[in-house]
């Protein structure tokens, strides 16, 4: 009796679990065709019949279509046929050798004899055999729910790189700079390709400031026209210089550095800080100006005050100290460049020509004070040892 029961048991238990290996193995459809962009790539009617290879370009995006009849589904604890199957979804995988790209659907439902059609999109991986313009890879879709599933798998597809690509391979530059500096821009570019760049231009730039400098690398061949005998090669390399203006303000920039021909264009960004010890060409100080010239050339300046207009020279590296004598309060002086450009306007007043200003900083009246009197005495003491009076540093005075 005990043994009829065990049997019966394991004979039940046997057919429970024939019954969910028969679910799991239930197709979601038994007769498919799949195109990649309009291309027939294979049919499916229980086995794969591989079709033509699509040729598709790495980078991407491309559509695969999957159009298939449902088949009828099993229940999974009694033997009845249903005729819909609910929860299902339709998967494509790209292996690529840098990895694998997967794109899935939304969940949807099917009835048994219907057909339905399903369009998914998947970024091509890119060619990662550097020493060929194309590479083999396959494609394998999925149709599934959690008890049937349909998978047709190691379609051909043909990878091509991009017509016209460059690679910006490297941007070699200081990432602390000075003001007025002339510095190199180290620009290493790969083609990435399928087919030869021609007349290639590199331009490196700093739009906030208005500096640019372009420079030619020539022509750089893909990697199926290497020729190492006649110094072809799909890498180049070359420096850009650039001169920072001596007058910009401290602080960080973007350096940008655009890549160019006729068929393509990239552009890659480096960030770099710029120090300044003189930000400014003119510094008010106590009763006058005082005009920095850090860089190599001459400036030259206007200084004009309400009552006159006068040039001034300042050589370069050197400096110079215009006096204000201001007659009234609100007393306004204007310093621009040559061509009109306003360098800056100070304002004196005559009421205020105690304040000692220091780097445009005042210093406190007592400490004023005292300076004066200090240099009073100073000169007191050279007059009575030289017996006539010394003559002051020559500077420019405005009234």
């Amino acid at each position: 009796m005990d043994a009829k029961k065990v049997l019966v048991s394991f004979l039940a238990i046997a057919s429970i679990l024939l019954l969910a290996a028969s679910a799991s193995a239930a197709d979601v459809t038994t007769n498919a065709n799949i195109k990649v962009d309009d291309v027939t790539v294979a049919t499916y009617n229980g086995s794969v019949i591989l079709g033509d290879v699509a040729s598709v370009i790495a980078g991407d995006t491309v559509t695969v279509r999957v159009e298939f009849t449902a088949v009828a589904d099993f229940d999974l604890v009694t033997p009845e046929i249903q005729d819909s199957i609910s929860n299902v979804r339709l998967r494509a995988e790209i292996e690529g050798n840098e990895g694998d790209v997967t794109a899935v659907t939304p969940y949807f439902d099917v009835e048994a004899g219907k057909t339905y059609v399903k369009t998914l999109t998947i970024k091509v991986p890119s060619v990662d055999n550097k020493d060929n313009v194309k590479e083999a890879m396959t494609l394998n879709l999925k149709l599934w729910n959690a008890g049937s599933e349909t998978k047709v798998e190691s379609l051909n597809l043909n990878v091509q790189r991009e017509a016209y690509t460059v690679d910006v391979v490297s941007v070699n530059v200081d990432s602390s700079l000075n003001a007025g500096e002339v510095f190199p821009v180290e620009v290493m570019l790969k083609n990435t390709g399928y087919n030869d760049l021609e007349d290639v231009y590199v331009t490196v730039k700093i739009d906030a400031l208005g500096i640019a400098k372009t420079a030619y690398f020539g022509d750089i061949v893909s990697v199926n026209h290497v020729d190492k005998n006649n110094d072809d090669v799909d890498t180049v390399s070359g420096k850009v210089y650039l001169t920072l203006p001596f007058d910009v303000k401290e602080g960080k920039y973007t350096l940008e550095v655009v890549v160019k021909n006729s068929d393509t264009t990239v552009t890659e960004t480096e960030e770099v800080f710029i120090a300044n010890s003189f930000p400014e060409e003119v510094i008010k100080v106590a009763n006058g100006l005082f005009l920095i010239n850090p860089s190599t050339e001459l400036r030259m300046y206007k200084v004009v005050t309400p009552s006159d207009e006068t040039i001034v020279s300042v050589q370069a590296g050197t400096s110079k100290t215009v006096d204000v004598k201001a007659t009234s309060a609100g007393y306004t002086v204007t310093v621009t460049r040559m061509n009109g450009e306003v360098v800056g306007t100070f304002s004196f007043d005559a009421s205020s020509s105690g304040q000692l200003i220091v780097n445009g900083s005042p210093v406190v009246v007592l400490t004023a004070i005292l300076a004066v009197v200090f240099l009073i005495l100073v000169v007191v003491l050279v007059v009575l040892m030289t017996k006539k009076p010394k003559k002051s540093e020559e500077s420019e005075s405005y009234y």
